[in-house]
């Protein structure tokens, strides 16, 4: 091993930066050094351990990171000696394993800052302390925030810790730091709030906020705890000013930072006060005064007391019954309403819209039912379940939502059901909202909202009352359609106000005497036929095919076809028969059907049906409408893909409203919206192949289809196949802005199209959640964040991914690959995601030979009938890697891989650009390259795109 020093004297630290590198790297990387330097920050990084160091007259090419891995005894102005490895690591020169040759020793001379500007800063400052001259805070940013001195924009990272906490337009005397480099830029690190220099003696700055037990009860004291600093490190006084309610004066309580206190350790700027219990069911109020020795006051909340922190007092056993009570019969917000609860209750419904479920106080009567929206998990009914969750008024209908605990303490037993009246039902049954009901003989007077809202109109003595389908029911009503009773939770809507949601077919005791009726027969291909009936057919009734005849009756001979098949679809009401034969649309049909049982046992002796034969069905190519999208504008088309995404969305005046994304061989999605709930549209599903008729229009700056008709006999939703794969998705990089844009873009510019089945894969950076009714995560691939949104209505709080379910807010920092159609938010590109089965693990990769390997098969491939093209490369991992495929005129027409690290990798290429919309037949040329250190290496192999003969 050589060593460098100069004439057998340490060396300094700029001979080890100075570089005319265009990268920046120092000319004695991978050489082992001997170098004197003062220590100008130590604690750097996640680990605490790392350290900067300077030559003593500062300035450019004078720092230099240090990455130590033991701790080691160090203070700002120490002078030492070290031996250790130069590297490049990010970006950033530093150096590795340091040994640790003489010192630390004070030195005599303190080390100077640089005087830099906001835009000045670059390599020769990397690592060197600087002082920037009156910075404004102009961005608050994640992990710290932006400054600027008029001369450009500088990143401040909290590399070191302090308890500066910025405001947007803060200015600063100074601000000194270290100069560090990752993420492709440069940042400055402030050594502590001593590298600040307030432009005047600032209020102390109070932070972290908190206090504990959140939920007090009235037996309960509370400790309020927060993180108060100041600039000049002297505080005079700090107070908690308290008070019980919302009236009357705020009391003082002390606050201490002496260990003593439940505040941690002594004159860490960890501050306590301890708050006396305070009376059951009121609403304790308090905020934070800090005020410094020149008399500066700070104030948390800042506008306090305005404004306050709050929480609530309970009772030691909370009841379902204390937080849905109100004086007034005709209702009002529940007195609890924002607050954190946990309630123990009797789960009466589970699985209602999707997933909530309703719970009630174990002897029931009024005010003792809630529903539990969107929970953390769906229990069964009769289980006795402890919940906490927070109190919320959603349109005036009381709920348990933002769920953090569902736990089944075990069996229970549901009370008997409170009678009512249907008349009572609109507007006087406050008292019963999220209770288990029963009333006595009605019947159906009215189904007119049923294919938009899910809703249908029942009568008794007293009157008429509204029932909902909201747990999903097979029945289809009808008016006059009579029962003996009807039970279920109680919902409430501002329109048409208190329902009843029966929980299954049984909770309706209706008296079902009708046969099933054969009501459509059509042909979808030229191979299959499908028979709608009028309601739910018995599950084994596809079982037998001797209950199918079609006949052809243009033919003088009355030929019958044979059948291959037949399969009962999931909505339960329509049977599809597959003949051998073909079935042209010169023809004509008649179909038979015998013993056809519906799912209450009523049978349908004999029925027959004419239809006519195939005829194609003149459909519209989604990519043509991106293309040319006012010539489709207000008019109807057939469009003709798989339903990739459903979503059942609540608008704010409370209707109901499908959104689903369908897509086609074009290779485009495209938006499926239409008023009424995504349950009366049962041939939209997930993964059917459906033809759909409706009108091309745009919303919001989004194109869609709309008018279309709801229910189980729509003319207008043909479903040819159910079980369809989805289609492959465009991979995309998580910040390849111009890819996304072209996914999206239509031929209007101000338009954008949605619902392409795309992928992409990384890391999650951050997860917000409850945010406008939805969660966003933010993925990046390295190249920049890309936003996948998910909503509330999804239902989907956990995926699984890693060998583990892993709830959504624990995504942070692990990679995945997600999947989900295309969409935009403020014009700007996003993913939606709604299916856990779209969370995957991105595929494994081996070890790597480090060398620059392409592989593929030597043959020519047909994309146009479904052939893939395997192709594997490796590439030194240290270096960025692109694979892309040019023609043989030189033009980039594919890239299939752009990344900052190579490694191997296997890719099934479909022969689709990067639109994805197939090549032309032809030879292209694959180009595998590598980047390590700025030297390129490359390699090339032929591709043949060629067809089936």
């Amino acid at each position: 091993m050589s060593i460098i020093c100069a004439f057998g004297q340490p060396i300094s630290v700029h001979e080890i930066q100075f570089t005319d590198a265009p990268d920046g790297a120092s000319p004695l990387v991978g050489q082992t050094v001997e170098v004197t330097g003062l220590v100008s920050a130590y604690g750097f990084g996640s680990s605490s351990l790392q350290f900067f160091i300077s030559d003593p007259g500062g300035g450019p090419w004078s720092g230099l990171l240090v990455f130590d891995t033991q701790p080691r005894t160090l203070a700002v102005g120490d002078s030492l000696t070290l031996r250790a490895t130069v590297a490049e690591s990010g970006g950033q020169t530093r150096l590795n394993a340091p040994e640790l040759l003489s010192g630390p020793t004070v030195a005599v001379n303190p080390i100077s800052a640089h005087a830099a500007t906001t835009g000045g800063v670059s390599e020769p400052l990397e690592g060197v302390l600087i002082e920037l001259t009156d910075p404004v805070v102009t961005e608050i940013v994640s992990g710290g925030f932006i400054v600027n001195d008029g001369s450009g924009t500088l990143r401040v990272r909290e590399g070191f810790d302090f308890l500066y906490e910025p405001f947007l337009g803060d200015t600063l005397q100074f601000l000194r730091g270290i100069i560090s480099y990752s993420s492709n830029e440069f940042s400055i690190n402030p050594r502590g709030d001593g590298d600040f220099g307030f432009a005047s003696n600032r209020p102390p700055l109070i932070s972290g906020v908190t206090h504990a037990p959140e939920r007090p009860t009235g037996v309960e004291p509370v400790t309020v705890t927060a993180q108060i600093s100041d600039d000049n490190n002297e505080l005079a006084e700090v107070v908690t000013y308290y008070r019980f309610g919302a009236s009357g004066e705020f009391a003082p309580a002390p606050m201490y930072d002496d260990g003593l206190h439940d505040d941690g350790a002594a004159f860490d700027g960890r501050w306590a006060a301890r708050l006396p219990a305070g009376p059951e069911r009121s609403t304790a109020q308090y905020y934070i005064s800090a005020t410094d020795l020149d008399g500066a006051r700070g104030l948390a909340p800042a506008d306090a007391p305005t404004t306050t922190y709050s929480y609530f007092i309970r009772t030691i056993n909370l009841s379902i019954f204390d937080i849905q009570f109100v004086d007034s019969p005709t209702g009002g917000p529940s007195p609890y309403d924002g607050q954190i609860v946990t309630l123990t209750g009797i789960v009466t419904g589970t699985n209602f819209d999707g997933g909530s479920f309703f719970m009630c106080d174990p002897g029931g009567g009024p005010w003792s039912g809630v529903l539990v929206f969107n929970p953390t998990a769906t229990p069964a009914e009769g289980d006795c379940v402890l919940v906490t969750a927070r109190v919320q008024e959603y349109f005036d209908l009381t709920e348990l939502s933002s769920v953090s605990n569902v736990t089944i303490l075990g069996p229970g037993v549901i009370p008997p059901p409170d009678t009512l009246h249907a008349g009572m039902l609109p507007d006087s049954s406050e008292a019963y909202e999220g209770g288990f009901v029963w009333i006595g003989p009605c019947v159906v007077t009215s189904v007119d909202d049923y294919g938009s809202f899910n809703q249908w109109n029942v009568e008794d003595a007293s009157g008429e009352g509204v029932l909902l389908g909201d747990f999903g029911l097979d029945y289809t009503p009808v008016v006059g359609d009579s029962f003996q009773f009807i039970q279920g939770c109680v919902t409430f809507n501002s329109n048409p106000g208190h329902m009843i949601a029966p929980r299954r077919n049984e909770d309706m005791g209706i008296l079902d005497r009708r046969p099933p009726e054969l009501l459509i027969a059509e042909t979808v291909t030229e191979h299959n036929v499908n028979l709608r009936f009028s309601e739910r057919l018995a599950d084994d009734v596809a079982g037998d095919l001797e209950r199918f005849a079609i006949v052809e009756v243009t033919n003088p001979g009355f030929p019958t076809m044979h059948i291959e098949s037949a399969q009962l679809f999931s909505d339960g009401r329509t049977i599809q028969i597959e003949t051998l034969e073909s079935l042209p649309a010169t023809a004509a049909y008649e179909v038979t059907v015998t013993g056809i049982r519906d799912a209450a046992g009523n049978v349908l002796d004999e029925a027959s049906l004419g239809f006519g034969g195939y005829s194609e069905t003149e459909v519209t190519l989604i990519a043509d409408i991106y293309n040319d999208f006012r010539s489709f504008e207000g008019i109807p088309v057939t469009l003709r893909g798989v339903v990739n995404f459903v979503q059942d969305v609540t608008t704010s005046s409370g209707s109901r409203r499908i959104s689903a994304f369908i897509q086609d061989n074009s290779g485009r999605g495209f938006n499926l919206s239409q008023t009424g709930a995504a349950s009366t549209f049962p041939g939209i599903q997930r993964g059917n192949l459906i033809e759909i008729t409706g009108v091309v229009n745009e919303f919001s700056g989004s194109i869609q289809m709309g008018e279309f008709a709801a229910g189980a006999n729509s003319p207008d939703v043909r479903v040819l196949s159910e079980n369809q794969p989805l289609p492959a998705p465009i991979v995309i990089r998580t910040g390849d802005i111009r890819t996304q844009s072209q996914i999206v873009r239509v031929s209007d510019p101000v338009l954008r199209g949605s619902g392409t089945w795309c992928a992409a894969t990384g890391y999650v950076r951050q997860v917000d959640e409850n945010v406008g009714g939805g969660t966003n995560i933010f993925l990046d691939d390295g190249s920049g964040n890309l936003t996948i949104r998910i909503w509330d209505s999804m239902l989907l709080d956990s995926v699984y991914t890693d060998e583990s379910w892993v709830r959504l807010g624990d995504l942070v920092n692990r990679r995945v690959t997600i999947a989900g159609p295309s969409s935009t938010f403020s014009g700007d590109f996003q993913m939606l995601a709604g299916y856990a089965d779209d969370f995957t693990d991105p595929d494994p990769a081996g070890a790597s030979t480090g060398r620059l390997i392409l592989d593929v098969p030597n043959r020519a491939f047909a994309p146009d009938i479904g052939q893939t093209f395997p192709i594997t490369y490796d590439a030194p991992p240290a270096g960025a890697v692109r694979l892309r495929l040019f023609n043989l005129r030189g033009q980039l027409v594919h890239t299939l891989v752009d990344k900052r690290a190579g490694g191997p990798q296997t890719i099934e290429w479909d022969g689709r650009d990067d639109l994805r919309e197939l090549l032309p037949l032809g030879t292209y040329i694959l180009h595998l390259e590598s980047i390590v250190k700025g030297e390129t290496e490359s390699v090339t192999k032929p591709v043949v795109v060629g067809t089936r003969l």
